[in-house]
């Protein structure tokens, strides 16, 4: 009797950590927006099942930028060549945004802002095919369909210059590993 109940315990205890531990799921990535370069802060990634992306993007660069657009994709695919000022045609799945932010300046949600002049622009992550060359082509509309509790990885992508930049210079572009789990 006294070796089943030293054991039982023991038993017991195994039982409730390993219960815990399919609870928490500590072995899951961790929900985080990364970005490749110091400047940029992004917080609180949440991406719903219709693939609409929502966040915070805050500017930590030492001076004002202007946002020309926003991608999110599927998988690590990356840009295939320059992004232009003029319409970012490279890629069609860009939200295009005109948004200016001063330093620490932040823009509220990623998914759902309103531009410089006031018009809403929404994002939401594309699912990307890949070249011969492992270039990914943007499809004009391939938005993600996901059900709640599915894993999200990606990257998210941000077209930007400077506000002091003359006028025809090409946009700069940030990116920056994203990874969470659809509400």
């Amino acid at each position: 009797m006294e070796y089943l109940m030293t054991y039982g315990w023991a038993l017991l205890v195994i039982v409730i950590v390993i219960a815990v531990l399919i609870y928490i799921n500590p072995f899951r990535a961790p929900e985080q927006c990364v970005f490749d370069q110091a400047g940029f802060l992004c917080n609180k990634p949440i991406l719903f099942a219709s693939g609409a992306l929502h966040g915070t993007l805050v500017n930590g660069n030492q001076k004002a930028i202007t946002i020309m657009g926003i991608a999110c994709i599927k998988g690590r695919a990356s840009p295939d060549g320059d992004i232009t000022v003029t319409g970012l045609t490279a890629w069609p799945s860009y939200t295009k945004a005109n948004r200016t932010l001063g330093y620490q300046e932040q823009l509220d949600d990623i998914g759902n802002f309103a531009n410089d002049l006031g018009a809403n622009t929404t994002t939401k992550c594309v699912d990307v095919t890949k070249n011969a060359n492992g270039v990914a082509q943007f499809p004009a509309s391939a938005t993600i369909a996901l059900s709640p509790n599915d894993d999200f990885s990606g990257r998210l992508y941000v077209a930007y210059k400077f506000s002091s930049d003359p006028a025809g210079t090409v946009a700069k572009v940030v990116g920056a590993n994203l990874v969470t789990k659809a509400q």
